[in-house]
């Protein structure tokens, strides 16, 4: 009699046949995603298998064919099904590479180098990724790049940074911000950097930190980005209390103006139903 055991390792299902002392057995498994078949593996002298996956938070089940060469029989068992769910923000590209501080701390201590710089504040976090610290140069200043609308975003995990291939063209360091409320939903592709319901002030909040980088480091900031990113240019350096400069094209300047199912969603998943959205946030 044998048993077959599934389950989920990071971005793989493994699937395991108990019970397989037969030296004469071979076998095969079908993996199913929410009821299709996706993917085969034929007949092998191991009952131990990994479906390498792209998790798109569907459901999932093996069926595995036990070919026993001896009685020439083949025996069919159906493992369980296991849901799994897509993961909304991963950080594991860069595990190597995050410093945590809360946004009090920066005064005392702000490292301009390579890698992702998060910054706590309440129960929010904001990702800033920087590259090319080595490229550096005061006088030239550093890039500062806000992402529009993140494409086939089901099928990626926040956060998201832009702008490093621009940054290395112009042989200059880059912060690329990450808007935090793409990591409400990973249906959720553009937010604007306008904030949710745990920052209602991120366009301020964002501000404080970039004018902290360009007096710790005695530079020009130059902010950019295109279309929704052109909104979050225009909203932050509004705030910022340091001179800056401001490159957008394309630039959004009324979310309410924009396509009504894309600012639902943004509201829906941002915000709770009992959360005043100012008008100051959906209009620049």
């Amino acid at each position: 009699m044998f048993d077959i055991e599934i389950k989920n390792l990071e971005n793989s299902i493994v699937v395991s046949l108990k019970n397989t002392n037969n030296n004469f057995c071979e076998y095969a498994f079908y993996l199913y995603e929410d009821g299709s078949k996706i993917s085969t593996i034929w007949y092998q002298e191991s009952p131990t298998i990994n479906f390498d996956i792209d998790i798109k938070g569907v459901e999932y089940f093996v069926k595995c064919f036990i070919k026993d060469n001896k009685k020439e029989k083949t025996e069919i068992i159906t493992s369980e099904k296991i849901f799994i769910e897509k993961v909304n923000y991963d950080l594991k590209k860069w595990s190597d590479k995050v410093e945590l501080t809360s946004l009090d701390e920066i005064k005392n201590d702000l490292q301009f180098k390579d890698g992702v710089k998060i910054f706590k504040h309440k129960e929010q976090t904001i990702d800033f990724l920087v590259d090319g610290s080595d490229r550096f140069e005061k006088d030239r200043g550093i890039l500062i790049c806000f992402s529009a609308a993140v494409p086939n975003r089901s099928e990626k995990s926040a956060p998201f940074f832009s702008g490093m291939k621009i940054a290395l063209q112009m042989n200059m360091p880059i912060i690329a911000v990450s808007d935090p409320s793409l990591s409400f939903s990973n249906n959720l592709s553009l937010g604007w950097y306008a904030g949710n319901e745990n920052i209602i002030d991120l366009p301020k909040v964002i501000a404080n930190i970039l004018d902290q980088y360009a007096t710790t480091l005695n530079t020009n900031l130059i902010l950019f980005g295109g279309s929704g990113g052109g909104f979050a240019v225009l909203s932050v350096i509004d705030e910022m209390e340091t001179d800056a400069t401001g490159v957008v094209w394309n630039p959004q300047t009324s979310i309410s103006e924009f396509d009504p199912n894309i600012v639902r969603n943004y509201i829906e998943s941002s915000f709770l139903e009992d959360t005043y959205v100012s008008s100051e946030i959906i209009t620049f």
